[in-house]
């Protein structure tokens, strides 16, 4: 069976849907599909570029449309290789802001009607139009309108069989709008770790390496949401190391993430615990880290984890995820392995609770989904 993959943009590293979804091609291309992704409005190329792009030595065929192709010009492209592939299905991975800087790409459901003609559809939604929750300004309800008008669009437009979307959030408010929608939360966007490899973890402190046993090791991964009570809520997790464990706790990060170093050196005198900022290493080095620390750490609203392929990279690799800040919704998921520290009365049970979990955040228990869609 043959799927066309339609995203924003597929420059490696640069952007989270497109590394996503040549994951995701990855995964099928294992089970025997037939897979070809397009960017439609790539950032990141001038030219239309066909090249082949590797994700754990399985190379994906990919096609780049650059932004600055007239959009006359890249409807036709685009018609034009759907044709040639001739897919039995095509995918819309849709985030907004991937199509126009507001989110209103109110031009794209006619462009993408035009060019899919015989395939059947189908649509996830990674992002949702702004609005929907009770910290939204009049601002954000006023572009939400108008970025839910263009989601909503497509669905009329392109008559999807399937539409899903990443978290039960979302799924309600598609349910609002009388839209039936399915969940496939993401999955991990990092290979899996191994515990032999130990390449990141040698530049921790030497106190800690020295003496392991005594600390417990919590790990933010990639960008960092900064908010005013991160100092308070790192503060009670450590004293709730020292009270239930008698262990100090290091508080590093790894990854990519502007200003982290300023950051986490005020973190750390308004604190006094131990951080440590690692950098970018590659993709494998830092699975292997997560192996190795005790808990993730992360700032992202609870209630929006299941999109977080951050999230599901400590998941997949044993490691229970602690959100630091206050959700602006409630989660109704009951999950042991991800929390809001103020649900924890527990931080012993919570650290070192089995670890069967993991394979929920696997790349192909998710695939396994999609092959459920796509028949």
């Amino acid at each position: 069976m043959k799927i066309a993959f339609i995203c924003g943009s597929m420059e490696p590293g640069l952007d989270g849907v497109g590394d996503y979804t040549r994951r995701l091609a990855a995964g099928l291309l294992n089970k025997g599909y037939d897979v070809l992704i397009i960017s439609y409005k790539d950032r990141n190329t001038n030219t239309v570029t066909e090249e082949r792009q590797w994700v754990d030595k399985r190379g994906v065929d990919v096609i780049r449309l650059p932004q600055n192709l007239k959009r006359q010009e890249r409807c036709i492209a685009l018609k034009d290789f759907l044709t040639k592939f001739d897919p039995q299905w095509i995918s819309l991975q849709y985030v907004p802001y991937s199509y126009h800087k507001r989110g209103i790409a109110f031009s794209l459901p006619s462009e993408l009607q035009a060019a899919f003609k015989k395939a059947k559809v189908h649509i996830m939604f990674h992002e949702l139009w702004q609005g929907e929750s009770n910290e939204s300004t009049f601002k954000d309800v006023i572009l939400g309108r108008l970025q839910k008008s263009v989601s909503l669009d497509l669905i009329t437009r392109l008559k999807p069989r399937t539409v899903t979307t990443t978290n039960e959030y979302y799924k309600r408010c598609f349910e609002k709008a009388k839209i039936k929608i399915d969940k496939i939360p993401v999955f991990s966007n990092m290979p899996k770790g191994d515990v032999s490899g130990e390449a990141i973890l040698s530049k921790l402190p030497t106190k800690v390496l020295e003496e392991r046993e005594k600390y417990i090791i919590a790990g933010f991964f990639g960008g960092f949401h900064f908010h005013n009570d991160i100092s308070t809520r790192l503060t009670e997790f450590r004293d709730k190391v020292k009270r239930s464990l008698g262990k100090e706790l290091l508080i590093l990060h790894v990854g990519r993430s502007g200003g982290i170093e300023t950051v986490f050196r005020d973190i750390s005198e308004r604190t006094e615990i131990e951080t440590c900022v690692l950098g970018e290493w590659p993709e494998q080095d830092i699975a292997d880290l997560f192996t190795h620390i005790d808990v993730g750490l992360s700032n992202y609203p609870k209630v929006l984890s299941e999109k977080s392929g951050s999230i599901a990279a400590l998941l997949n690799n044993g490691c229970p995820v602690m959100i630091l800040r206050k959700g602006f919704e409630h989660d109704i998921r009951n999950v042991s392995e991800i929390k809001e520290l103020i649900e924890i009365t527990d931080i012993k049970t919570f650290i070192e609770q089995v670890k069967d979990f993991k394979y929920a955040y696997d790349v192909q228990n998710i695939v396994e989904r999609y092959q459920r869609i796509f028949v």
